[in-house]
C-alpha cells in the first residue's frame, strides 16, 4: 500500500471512529432528557462568586 492509501484509511477510521461517539453519545443523552422529564429535580442556583475573583497578581485578601 502506498502513503495515500494509508491516509485514505486513516482517514476512514477517523470519520468513523467520530460517529460511534457522536451515535453514543445522543444515546446517552436520550436517555437522560427521559429519565429527568419523569424525575423534575429542583434547581438550585448558587451565588455566583465572579465578583470575588482577584486580577492575577493580586495576592491580597478576598473581600468577605
Amino acid at each position: 500500500m502506498g502513503v495515500m492509501e494509508w491516509v485514505g484509511l486513516a482517514g476512514m477510521g477517523f470519520l468513523a471512529a467520530t460517529a460511534v461517539v457522536i451515535a453514543l453519545a445522543r444515546a446517552s443523552t436520550a436517555r437522560w432528557e427521559r429519565e429527568s422529564e419523569e424525575h423534575p429535580r429542583r434547581v438550585v442556583r448558587r451565588r455566583s462568586r465572579a465578583r470575588h475573583r482577584r486580577p492575577a497578581g493580586d495576592r491580597s485578601p478576598l473581600p468577605r
